[in-house]
């Protein structure tokens, strides 16, 4: 006998607004259930209980525990998250993007819209940091100044765009990106109390958006904002699974493969629109390869294709015009200019090289050690042409902040060079029945050669930290370039060991200097400190 399905006594809202024959169904009717929306009914209307599952979770959060708010998501005593029960329309909108996972052949011929709207209500946690117009557009401002400058992910256009079509975010991707942006607009002090609460909500604020069924990029950027908190923090290992989550997102979304991938949701409207998912997936693709520096754990996402494009001038993507993009492959040419965020991108490619070859174990030796000098001349070439740009930038502007666009790919280079080196300049590390290989010989040689060199540029970029300091221009600082110093900093106290450098003393010395500097924004330049200092006290200890 087939399940009676209960009814309301009224029309839901968004049918009786559009003035369409309603069933009535609850928890939701079976055209917004079609539609993937959000169906509601007056309040004032019975509505089902609550199962007993729901029921239970509800009688669980009851229980007293450690929380950022009253009404919010709870936090148990080993830091994960307890979200919020969904409500119905939440299942539903989950229910009708299930057929995209369990059979995609169903759902292309359903082709069910899986939408992109949601409200505040999702997020009532992170509406308080949500403030009138004119505070939520100097705050914008602030993000597009700073953080912005070294991660240009988000369209300044669209999102504009998007905050002067209303007095307040109604949306709770938009309400969630606003509230991550906070993370990095507003100085954390000596893991300010105030601070962290902010980043524990905002988390719990993802869960929420997540279960509700949401699929937009701009949640996806929002999520990606709290990955760069947590690796520029130190908030480990969240860093390091949340850059893995938002590489799954990335993928759900097809925003790797747009044209012949399974597509869940809609193509985007203008070419803007486009460029700016072709940055998200670049900018997942850079902070999986940065966060594996330290480890270097498999990859979270598969290396960009020679094919793919990068992103375009970054000027002309910040004003909205059109522009000339170019294939990957194109662009590494040294004839070829690039924006600084499409050298950002080269050089996590050619990283990305570096952290997959000094784990091969199974391509044959002669191939394995010509592709590493092959990676040792193409980074000192994009190492090179970063530096030179860099100058340029200063020259056209007269102003030694220009060149802070650059210090991510910058930063990413040297990190790049310098794991290449600590991994062929000791002969030790290299498996015994390749030892008599002459490109391995040849790769040592260079690799002992170009550290020296490397550690010089490495100095240089330092000093710049210190100048641009001074002049107040912390706030556009990239955090990329921390890894670097501390790779830079560790070969320095091995040089020391070994001979006792007075070069290496004092090199040292200007890159824990720029370390300092670095911590009073973020966490993890402090981290790379201590670890230094108990390295260095290790290697006097023995």
């Amino acid at each position: 006998m087939p399940r009676k399905v209960r009814t309301d006594r009224q029309a839901c809202q968004t049918c009786r607004r559009q003035k369409r024959r309603c069933d009535k169904a609850l928890p939701a009717c079976s055209l917004c259930c079609r539609a993937g929306r959000d169906c509601r009914y007056d309040a004032s209307t019975p509505s089902r209980p609550p199962s007993p599952e729901i029921a239970h979770g509800a009688a669980q959060a009851a229980v007293p525990g450690p929380s950022p708010s009253n009404n919010g998501t709870q936090f148990g005593s080993n830091g994960f998250t307890i979200p919020r029960q969904p409500s119905g329309f939440t299942a539903l909108r989950t229910k009708c993007s299930a057929s995209f996972f369990l059979d995609y052949k169903v759902f292309k011929l359903l082709r069910p819209a899986v939408t992109d709207e949601s409200d505040t209500a999702l997020l009532p946690d992170l509406m308080r940091y949500i403030r009138h117009p004119a505070q939520i557009r100097q705050e914008v401002d602030i993000y597009f100044q700073s953080t912005h400058m070294y991660f240009p992910v988000v369209s300044k256009l669209r999102l504009y765009q998007e905050l002067s079509t209303t007095t307040s975010p109604t949306r709770a991707d938009t309400i969630l990106f606003l509230s991550a942006s906070q993370l990095h607009t507003q100085l954390d002090v000596d893991n300010e109390p105030a601070h962290r609460a902010l980043y524990w909500r905002v988390k719990a604020g993802c869960v929420d958006v997540e279960r509700s069924g949401v699929l937009s990029v701009r949640a996806l950027q929002a999520i990606l904002l709290v990955a760069l908190y947590e690796i520029t923090n130190a908030i480990y290992p969240a860093a390091y699974l949340t850059v893995g989550h938002c590489a799954r997102l990335g993928h759900m979304m097809s925003l790797h493969f747009v044209d012949k991938t399974p597509q869940l949701i809609g193509p985007p409207s203008t070419v803007t629109e486009l460029e700016e998912r072709r940055r998200v997936w670049w900018s997942i693709i850079i902070l999986d390869r940065y966060v594996n520096l330290g480890c270097n754990r498999p990859m979270g996402c598969d290396d960009a294709s020679p094919n793919d494009f990068l992103p375009i001038d970054d000027r002309f993507w910040d004003q909205g015009d059109l522009a000339s993009v170019q294939p990957l492959v194109s662009a590494s040419s040294v004839h070829e200019p690039a924006s600084a965020f499409a050298r950002a991108c080269q050089a996590s490619h050619l990283l990305s090289r570096v952290l997959r070859q000094i784990r091969d174990r199974d391509t044959d030796a002669d191939i394995l050690y010509q592709e590493a000098i092959q990676l040792h001349r193409t980074l000192l070439v994009l190492s090179s042409l970063i530096r030179d740009e860099s100058h340029a930038a200063i020259e056209r502007s007269c102003d030694v902040t220009a060149q802070l666009p650059l210090f991510t790919a910058a930063g990413v280079c040297f990190s790049a060079l310098l794991t290449l080196y600590g991994r062929y300049s000791c002969a030790d590390d290299s498996p015994e029945e390749h030892r008599g290989n002459a490109n391995l010989l040849e790769m040592q040689k260079q690799a002992i050669a170009g550290l020296k060199e490397v550690l010089k540029h490495v100095v240089q970029l330092a000093q710049r930290v210190e100048a641009i300091a001074q002049l107040g221009g912390m706030l556009k600082m990239s955090p990329f370039i921390s890894n670097c110093l501390y790779q830079a900093g560790a070969a320095c106290l091995w040089w020391i060991r070994e001979s006792g450098s007075q070069e290496g003393k004092s090199m040292l010395v200007v890159i824990r200097g720029a370390l300092r500097l670095l911590g009073t924004r973020w966490e993890s330049p402090r981290r790379y400190i201590d670890i230094l200092e108990q390295f260095d006290t290790l290697m006097k200890a023995t």
